[in-house]
Order: structure tokens, then sequence, then C-alpha cells
């Protein structure tokens, strides 16, 4: 299935060593930007490829109404009605309910 992506992103690229300092330091969000490169040069690859994963939907749905895949024998929901017992939440984790991508709580 293709995804059209799209988004802009800024990378700072500094020789390696630049930034290195004796010790444990915290970075700020700026900084997680800042990719490092050797004397052979920059490999923008894995960069990339970094940049469109995060671009992706954290799920993708065939349509808005998808019914999904059974988690316990893998059947189509959208398809067929499986015969799987949905086991009962914790109810300790109902705050996490909400959290899920598309679920109306």
């Amino acid at each position: 299935m293709r995804q059209p992506l799209s988004g802009t992103f800024d990378l700072i690229f500094r020789p390696g060593g630049v930034d290195a300092e004796p010790g444990e330091r915290a970075i700020t969000e700026d900084e997680t930007e800042i990719g490092y490169y050797e004397q052979s040069g920059l490999l923008l690859e894995d960069a990339v490829r970094e940049q469109v994963l995060l671009t992706l939907p954290g799920r993708t749905l065939c349509r808005e109404d998808c019914k999904g895949l059974c988690p316990h024998c893998g059947i189509n929901r959208n398809l067929a009605t499986c015969e799987c017992v949905e086991k009962p939440v914790d109810p300790r984790l109902s705050v996490l309910a909400g959290i899920a991508v598309g679920h109306k709580a």
C-alpha cells in the first residue's frame, strides 16, 4: 500500500568529537538533531530512513471504520467474526485506553 508523505526536517552535521566532553551531560531538544561525521564523509541513508519512519502514521487502516485483525487468531474482523473470548482489561490499566490512535474512550 502506498502512503504519501510530506514534511520537513533539519539536521546539523558536525565533525565527530568536536562536542566531546568528559562525563555525562544532558542535551537539549535542539541537540538531538545534530549528527556527527568522520573524515570518510556523511552517510545520509540512516538519517533519511529515520525521518521517513518518524513521518509515517502510527498505524495504517484499510478504511476509517476498519475493525482490524483479531489479536488472538488473526482473523480479519471486517470479513468474519471469530470465536475468541476477549479477556477483561485490568481496571488499573483502563486509564491507558484513550491513548491508542483513533480510539474513542
